[in-house]
């Protein structure tokens, strides 16, 4: 990257944060003077964000869109807005019944692409959820928190839905400074499997403020720990196997 002087960095979370703590771990400095660095594809916590603009001394945007071609959005870096362009696509937000929601309401991401006119997708449902903010003058859909995708739940012993984005990646929880990667298995209702790849700055407190968390929100947590947690083809983090049928 050095020889290249690329202007912006574009990649995975769980990628970008490992090539920084490595680059640190062993003292690689990394000057590029970048406009900004582009985190796609993966959840993310602020406190990774914040991180990763410290490192590169630059703004960092979340950047939400999908294989299909149809939403682009563009998070702006000082908080967790996202802004949808009018021009890639048309993005709704709409409930269960298939209704638009209110401001500040919670649906599942619904897009209509633009930009493939060979088959495009029409009110193509996406499986994400969004809380919805309105819109901009300028048409741009606004969704003011990215909740993930149905499927990215965990199940607690009362049987609550609880999405993982709003218990790990919106908690700012200072604990998970402290890990490499991490990895959830749901075999149980109630019952929770952590795999921890640990970082050198892990220890017993770090440990008792992850078991805390989950017991206080209803879970039994066994930890598992492990040097290496397989990534997809692709080269994603994945963060819950969720077995639950």
């Amino acid at each position: 990257m050095k020889r290249t002087k690329p202007a912006f960095i574009r990649g995975y979370p769980s990628g970008i944060m490992e090539m920084c703590k490595l680059a640190m771990n062993t003292g690689i400095v990394m000057d590029l003077k970048l406009k900004g660095v582009y985190l796609t594809s993966e959840s993310f916590t602020q406190d990774e964000k914040n991180f990763i603009s410290s490192y590169f001394k630059c703004p960092v945007y979340g950047q939400y869109g999908h294989t299909e071609s149809s939403i682009f959005a563009i998070q702006n870096p000082a908080d967790e807005v996202y802004y949808c362009s009018p021009i890639y696509g048309y993005t709704e937000v709409v409930d269960q019944k298939g209704q638009h929601v209110n401001i500040g309401e919670q649906g599942e991401v619904v897009v209509t692409g633009f930009v493939e006119y060979g088959l495009p997708f029409i009110r193509y449902k996406t499986g994400d959820l969004a809380i919805y903010g309105g819109e901009t003058e300028l048409g741009e859909t606004i969704l003011t928190k990215l909740l993930g995708r149905e499927v990215d739940c965990i199940y607690n012993k009362g049987g609550k839905k609880i999405y993982l984005v709003g218990f790990i990646f919106g908690g700012h929880i200072r604990a998970f400074n402290y890990i490499q990667t991490w990895q959830l298995h749901q075999y149980e209702v109630g019952k929770v499997e952590m795999y921890i790849v640990k970082a050198r700055e892990y220890s017993d407190n770090v440990e008792k403020e992850i078991v805390n968390l989950f017991v206080c929100n209803g879970f039994e947590l066994i930890i598992h720990y492990v040097d290496f947690i397989e990534k997809t083809n692709r080269g994603k983090q994945r963060f819950l196997i969720q077995e639950l049928k």
